[in-house]
């Protein structure tokens, strides 16, 4: 009996042409995963294919196929990780926000027609949403980063965001070298010289 009737090359088709659609633009294929669902990484052609990093999920349902995709994700992040900074702009600290695009599958709503104020509009409706971030602070001394994490955490929560935060202080040259690819090879690569801190704001 053949489980997987369909070939990669289909599967990886079908999912790249349900994405060119939805977006207006056209994705090129890194790898394709096949289980219980089906899941291609891709991203945007001639993106960067580690920052602009794309996950495409196809699972079979008893009313029929369903594919879901993180892209919407790169097209929001600046703007959160601009509103993100807004909020924090009276602590006196150079820092850096930066959102995971590609770990969230968004409703297919969100299309190449929608943008960031119509998806905080959805929230606003009732649907609901929480935003993981990464934060990362700039100190001399690590050793003052628990009463500048707290300070963070509190102006966050009152802002009222709601969502998993990660807050990371580095030395100046980690903090300089910093990107949205290498953050957590730059924490182990300084080892013993950064500070960590997380919360959950409810």
């Amino acid at each position: 009996m053949n489980l997987l009737p369909q070939s990669d090359e289909s599967i990886r088709d079908e999912i790249l042409e349900h994405l060119n659609k939805k977006y207006d633009m056209e994705f090129t294929a890194l790898a394709l995963d096949r289980g219980h669902s089906e899941l291609l990484l891709c991203h945007v052609k001639e993106g960067d294919p580690e920052a602009d990093l794309v996950h495409a999920k196809r699972l079979v349902r008893d009313d029929g196929i369903e594919i879901t995709d993180t892209y919407f994700g790169i097209v929001i992040r600046e703007e959160i990780e601009a509103d993100i900074l807004s909020i924090l702009s009276g602590v006196d600290l150079k820092m850096r926000v930066f959102y995971p695009s590609n770990d969230y599958f968004y409703d297919n709503m969100f299309d190449n027609t929608k943008n960031y104020a119509d998806f905080k509009q959805w929230i606003d409706d009732g649907n609901p949403w929480r935003f993981d971030v990464s934060i990362i602070l700039f100190m001399d001394d690590v050793t003052e980063g628990e009463a500048y994490a707290d300070h963070v955490f509190e102006i966050i929560d009152e802002a009222g965001f709601r969502g998993y935060i990660y807050l990371t202080v580095l030395p100046e040259e980690g903090y300089e070298n910093i990107t949205r690819t290498n953050l957590n090879d730059l924490i182990s690569q300084y080892d013993g010289e950064t500070a960590l801190f997380t919360k959950s704001v409810n």
